[in-house]
């Protein structure tokens, strides 16, 4: 005897509960730069929600500086980006953000975002996005892939703050933050940072860590410093001298190609000012013009 099972359903009860917790979008984001007579010219701008770009703006030393924004506020949770950035030859952009990312609440799942970024023969990109807000129990893993080809130069920078500083029940509170910076040249491994940070109550004013501060944050100055006649010790002792009051930073040089700066901050504020000093001292190192970022 053979029996029959039709119209067999998952209960109405439980599809609700999965609609509740499997929330998320697929952001994606290509970004292109090229060289038309001289000067660099976005030529592919492909976005999907939640992720998005602004219409792309030069500066006076003939930097092509471009904007991300996020038109759904935050990142939420199951939310997965993937954002590349490719420079070919003798070209020069500015990736940055239109303000914070905040990471909300994320009760049973995370959030991911891949960087990869190539960066052509003697290209400069600077990469300066704001920093990353960690909400009460977020969880969120990114991952970042440089490649610098001949020539190449790169100023990428990442910071965060561990929580609303205002709201007291929430510093440190997020679960976790993985976070994997990598970055290569023609002749191998530069940098490789890796974070895994799940916090708890004594973190903040642990030595060594969080020394009492509320935010952090690492830059890299990475890539052929050499076709520009950079003095080592001179961009150093500049960057070190141009320190922003109630911070804890200092520069170093890598084993090869680039300097790693680090940073501890007690407000964003104080923070970007110290990366924009930093991006002044950059620019100033390759005699190209300044300009502050429009914001």
């Amino acid at each position: 005897m053979s029996i029959y099972l039709s119209n067999i359903t998952q209960p109405k009860q439980d599809l609700v509960k999965q609609q509740q917790t499997v929330v998320g979008r697929e952001g994606q984001l290509r970004l292109r730069f090229a060289s038309h007579n001289n000067k660099t010219a976005m030529t592919e701008s492909y976005f999907r929600t939640p992720l998005q770009v602004m219409q792309a703006i030069p500066d006076g030393a003939g930097c092509l500086g471009t904007y991300l924004l996020s038109p759904t506020g935050g990142v939420v949770q199951h939310d997965r980006y993937d954002i590349q950035i490719t420079l070919e030859a003798n070209t020069h952009a500015l990736v940055t953000t239109v303000a914070t990312t905040k990471v909300y609440r994320m009760p049973q799942g995370k959030a991911i975002q891949n960087i990869t970024i190539d960066v052509g023969e003697n290209a400069i990109l600077e990469f300066v996005p704001d920093a990353l807000i960690l909400f009460k129990d977020a969880d969120f893993e990114q991952r970042v892939t440089v490649k610098l080809q001949k020539g190449a130069l790169c100023l990428f920078q990442d910071s965060v703050m561990g929580g609303r500083v205002a709201h007291h029940d929430e510093f440190l509170q997020f679960r976790q933050l993985r976070n994997r910076i990598e970055i290569k040249d023609v002749d191998g491994l530069i940098v490789y940072d890796a974070m895994n940070f799940s916090p708890n109550s004594h973190d903040h004013n642990r030595l060594g860590l969080l020394d009492g501060y509320t935010c952090w944050g690492s830059a890299y100055v990475v890539g052929d410093l050499s076709r520009f006649h950079c003095d080592n010790a001179t961009f150093c002792n500049a960057v070190n001298d141009n320190s922003v009051d109630d911070t804890l930073s200092s520069i170093s040089e890598l084993h090869r190609s680039g300097f790693a700066y680090r940073i501890l901050a007690n407000r964003l504020e104080t923070l970007e000012q110290s990366y924009e000093k930093l991006r002044s001292n950059f620019r100033h190192a390759l005699n190209i013009p300044y300009s502050s970022l429009r914001k």
